[in-house]
């Protein structure tokens, strides 16, 4: 299984640490419904504090062989599914599910 965000982004930078929490929260989820790789874009400073929760850098071929694989792999839950559920450790705002999920 694999994820892939496009909006991983917060814009308020500050002691709360939101960003970090958020990343974690996400993770911890997409853990629990089975997703083995979560593409995250190129490695930037601020990211090497999660190397010590597994993350790290794959040569280019070893990229792409794991995406192939991880399309073909079963979730153990949807992840949309398991927030709808209550199981995100950070609710949702108001309206946030009422996008369209597409699925590959």
């Amino acid at each position: 299984s694999f994820f892939h965000d496009f909006s991983m982004c917060c814009l308020v930078k500050d002691r709360r640490s939101a960003g970090a929490i958020l990343s974690k929260a996400i993770g911890g989820l997409l853990t629990e419904c089975g997703v083995m790789d979560w593409y995250w874009g190129s490695r930037m400073e601020y990211m090497k504090e999660y190397e010590a929760h597994g993350a790290h850098e794959v040569p280019r071929a070893e990229y792409y062989e794991r995406l192939r694989r991880g399309i073909r792999q079963e979730l153990r839950s949807d992840p949309e599914a398991a927030v709808r559920a209550g199981r995100a450790l950070i609710e949702p705002r108001g309206g946030a599910l009422a996008t369209t999920t597409v699925a590959l």
